[in-house]
């Protein structure tokens, strides 16, 4: 079935301020081809940040896991894309932006890493939407207000390590084939404030959070190692291969061995 789409993407001048190059949205609940292959923006800086979702991003050799909450800092001219050339469900909010004047933002663009988490821009998004909206004289103003309160609040987000709780429940689901409940045990916590916690410090849910990691793990091994697929979906935590290929293709939009050869190909590119 293919994924369902809803895209909004707003180019200059549509923007209505010249900085803003281009600001967009896509929420999908499958992998898509939204041109993603290896590409670059020359003279544009590219903030993306996850609302729901992951992904597997790469930029000039490295590949960066990005999941819910967190940002991708493109510089300009670097050449970048999904790891397969797909763009997994997700929720994704994205900018281009001229190379700043001001000063103080120009160092913090620079000095910012390629990927970080940054949980709580989602009203900021909303609001920078809201105003490119307005049709009155002060409309441009307030929208390079709204740009500039998003800019800070993402290359300001505290980088913050979980708390103790949370870093038990995370060390005991490195151990693998653990659960919710074995989290919260772990954790000292009952499921219900797990819950809370782990949507408070890592924007997600336990189960939801668990999940993406045995994917990733799963997609680390197809792409690092010849181990076959089945042994891969004992060794991740899923109880039968056909489980594995189902959630994995939900996740990517292809099957593992279909990632596996499409990922080895775009690295090799």
């Amino acid at each position: 079935m293919p994924a369902r789409l809803r895209r909004q993407v707003l180019d200059a001048p549509a923007t209505r301020i010249p900085e803003l190059v281009s600001l967009g949205h896509t929420s999908q609940n499958g992998a898509a081809a939204l041109g993603l292959g290896r590409h670059r923006h020359d003279g544009a800086w590219e903030l993306c940040w996850f609302a729901r979702g992951s992904a597997d991003w790469w930029a000039d050799g490295t590949v960066h896991g990005l999941a819910a909450g967190w940002c991708y800092l493109t510089r300009p001219g670097v050449e970048h894309g999904s790891l397969t050339g797909l763009l997994e469900a997700c929720d994704l909010h994205w900018l281009q932006l001229t190379p700043p004047t001001d000063p103080a933002l120009a160092a913090a663009l620079a000095r910012a890493p390629l990927a970080f988490p940054a949980p709580r821009l989602g009203p900021l998004w909303a609001d920078l939407w809201s105003e490119l909206a307005r049709r009155d004289p002060l409309a441009g103003l307030a929208t390079r207000a709204a740009l500039h309160r998003l800019l800070a609040a993402a290359l300001t987000a505290p980088r913050q390590r979980p708390s103790p709780a949370i870093a038990r429940a995370l060390a005991r689901a490195d151990e693998g084939r653990a659960s919710v409940a074995a989290l919260a045990r772990a954790a000292g916590l009952s499921t219900c404030v797990l819950h809370e916690r782990f949507h408070a410090e890592l924007g997600d849910s336990p189960a939801a959070w668990l999940r993406r990691e045995r994917l990733r793990e799963a997609k680390r091994r197809l792409w690092r190692t010849d181990e076959a697929v089945t042994a891969i979906a004992h060794a991740c935590g899923f109880a039968t291969s056909q489980r594995f290929a189902t959630a994995f293709r939900e996740s990517t939009g292809l099957p593992p061995q279909a990632w596996r050869e499409r990922a080895r190909t775009f690295d090799a590119g």
